[in-house]
């Protein structure tokens, strides 16, 4: 299956960051945002090589 939208696997299942509408700029994230994505994306490559799946196999396995 060709993967178009995220061909690395880099994207999250859950969104993590700020949203908008379009109508209105995002707020930007707190630092506790950003650790919490630096971690999630961390763990994910981290869990991905110990189940030895690629990233993108083990976050929609899981």
């Amino acid at each position: 299956m060709k993967h178009r939208i995220d061909p690395e696997g880099r994207r999250l299942p859950i969104k993590l960051d700020s949203t908008s509408n379009g109508e209105f700029a995002p707020v930007p994230l707190w630092p506790a945002n950003l650790e919490a994505n630096r971690l999630a994306h961390e763990f994910a490559s981290s869990f991905s090589k110990k189940t030895n799946l690629t990233r993108r196999s083990f976050l929609v396995s899981t």
